[in-house]
């Protein structure tokens, strides 16, 4: 009489070959020990975080901006503050206006009755200026 082999599947036993048994019950040995090597290592995977709400991956993932940027970026605005007070009253009214107030050059000069290509010339000449107060 020949050894029957019988996998369970949802509280219900299914006949299978030897071959099948045996290659499942391989595959159930090399994932124990993979589950093992990597607790050992402290390898945490998403899935272990996932809930009824969340999803692993959410939880872990960082929107927040980087501390250094912002840092960094708050640096950069009080030098340029700092910067256009260094300026002619005339050109920081005109670096206010384009880059602060986002009017065009074009708006500009219909307002100030300068023309536009004298303002396109004033604006890149003054950033130029700028630039060297910021690298001082």
């Amino acid at each position: 009489m020949e050894k029957k082999y019988y996998l369970r599947l949802y509280d219900q036993k299914f006949e299978v070959s030897k071959e099948e048994y045996c290659e499942y019950y391989k595959e159930k040995e090399r994932f124990g020990y993979l589950k093992k090597l990597d607790q050992k290592h402290g390898l945490v995977y998403y899935q272990a975080l996932d809930n009824d709400e969340y999803l692993g991956e959410g939880i872990l993932s960082d929107n927040s901006e980087n501390i250094e940027d912002l840092i960094t970026k708050k640096i950069m605005i009080e030098e340029l503050k700092i910067c256009l007070e260094l300026l002619q009253e005339n050109e920081r009214e005109i670096i206010v206006e384009l880059f602060f107030k986002g009017k065009t050059e074009r708006a500009l000069s219909a307002e100030t009755g300068i023309p536009q290509k004298t303002i396109n010339n004033r604006k890149k000449q003054i950033l130029i200026k700028l630039k060297k107060f910021l690298e001082k």
